[in-house]
């Protein structure tokens, strides 16, 4: 479980991105009408929750201190640092795509 600890903010914001952008896009095109604000903005925020706890995880790893002498240590940091810049980046596409979902109407098209 530790090896897969620095990949943690791209698992996490692919995830959450995937999620969010799945359901969201599916509920609007079942069913309009069901679409509301409030359940919009619930899956937003359910993305931006794994999205964050991907990158906090990544956080963690990328300050963890240690002599980089260990195997693979300059790597799991690189793979820890990429992978909270990810999470950030897939928790902006999520928070334009919330956006959009409250600002356009569900029924719009």
């Amino acid at each position: 479980m530790t090896r897969l600890l620095p990949w943690a903010g791209w698992m996490g914001g692919i995830a959450g991105w995937a999620i969010s952008d799945q359901l969201g896009s599916y509920l609007v095109q079942l069913d309009c009408t069901r679409a509301h604000i409030a359940m919009m903005l619930l899956i937003g925020v359910g993305g931006a929750a794994l999205a964050l706890i991907g990158g906090l995880a990544s956080l963690r790893v990328w300050r963890m201190p240690g002599p980089l002498d260990q195997p693979y240590a300059g790597a799991r940091r690189f793979i820890a640092g990429t992978g909270l810049l990810a999470a950030a980046i897939f928790l902006l596409a999520i928070l334009f795509q919330t956006i959009s979902s409250v600002i356009i109407p569900p029924c719009h098209a």
